[in-house]
């Protein structure tokens, strides 16, 4: 009990994610993709923000979460968009330039060693001025899981997306990027 109760402590929560999200653009009307395994809270939470007038993506390669996903869809959720990818860092049929926001919660650590693969699909499909949400775990003295602070940074430094502004709460890095057009 204490163990878990200390883990809770040191990860954002959904609550504090949406509050990111919609001081980083999430609105009535956002288009919105989720990349990578999203607590249905998050992403009842970006469906609530985003509206009727929104759309919300979630791309999963976990078919058990597809279907969670799609029950949530026909439960209340109209504008959830579950799709299946067998991966997450290549993801060809989102459009280019089309969403507000991507949100990549916890997915970094899932595509090692693929992170600049990942950030770059997400520039492409981000709209000028979009913004990218990532959240990822730490690897620490306790922890097998996550990803290392030193691998997030040089994935960082070479991205094509503009890191805004990133923190550490804990276990988790929470980092804001923006989309940077090409100069093709």
């Amino acid at each position: 009990m204490f163990l878990s109760l200390v883990v809770v402590l040191w990860c954002v929560d959904a609550g504090e994610l949406i509050r990111i999200l919609m001081d980083n653009g999430l609105q009535y009307g956002a288009k919105c993709v989720c990349i990578g395994a999203v607590d249905l809270d998050i992403v009842r939470g970006v469906a609530d923000g985003a509206g009727d007038g929104g759309v919300v993506y979630v791309v999963e390669k976990d078919k058990g979460k597809l279907d969670e996903l799609e029950e949530l869809r026909k439960q209340r959720y109209g504008n959830i968009k579950p799709f299946y990818s067998p991966l997450l860092e290549r993801i060809p049929y989102l459009p280019n330039g089309e969403f507000n926001i991507a949100l990549l919660y916890h997915t970094l650590e899932r595509v090692k060693p693929y992170y600049l693969t990942l950030l770059n699909e997400t520039n492409r499909i981000l709209r000028r001025d979009g913004k990218a949400i990532v959240v990822s775990s730490v690897k620490g003295l306790l922890s097998r899981d996550g990803i290392q602070e030193k691998d997030f940074d040089e994935a960082v430094s070479t991205t094509p997306l503009k890191l805004e502004y990133k923190v550490r709460k804990g276990k988790e890095i929470i980092a804001v990027f923006k989309r940077v057009l090409s100069d093709k």
